[in-house]
């Protein structure tokens, strides 16, 4: 777990092994500048992490057709993007393919209490990124599928 705080101190969260939102706090101060409070959420989840796709490239040179298929696969990741809109449709937020929390939009509108602004804001960004899960198994399983086999095939 990772704990990354604003350099103001008014937003906070915790990540999981994977970068994954697993908690976000805001002090109450953040809900006097709604306008901003996007822009300080994003600011403090931003990541130059990803996953390192080299080792798994070299691993496969024996490989070519599999290894061209991931490096394709690698290249398509940063213009995925998945938004989820909360149940309310004060928040949405936007998770590129990599994992990346790569835009939050709350409606003022949405400031009413800073812990539920930030469960909701949470909720949020994890429904997009499992959106993006999804969309990339999918995208993975159809470049490295063997030729012939069914769509949405399962193995095992």
């Amino acid at each position: 777990m990772t704990e990354k705080v604003s350099p103001d101190g008014t937003v906070g969260a915790t990540l999981g092994a994977r970068g994954e939102l697993v908690r976000l706090w805001l002090d109450p101060r953040v809900l006097r500048e709604p306008d901003r409070l996007a822009a300080r959420v994003l600011d403090t989840l931003a990541s130059e992490a990803g996953f390192d796709f080299e080792p798994v490239l070299q691993e496969l040179a024996g490989f070519p057709a599999l290894r061209d298929s991931l490096a394709r696969f690698r290249d398509e990741l940063p213009g995925v993007r998945e938004t989820a809109i909360s149940d309310d449709g004060l928040i949405s937020a936007t998770v590129s393919g990599d994992g990346r929390l790569a835009d939050l939009a709350v409606s003022p509108r949405a400031c009413h209490g800073s812990k539920a602004l930030a469960s909701a804001i949470a909720d949020t960004v994890r429904q997009a990124a499992k959106a993006v899960e999804r969309r990339n198994f999918a995208t993975a399983y159809e470049l490295t599928a063997p030729a012939g086999s069914p769509r949405g095939a399962r193995c095992g």
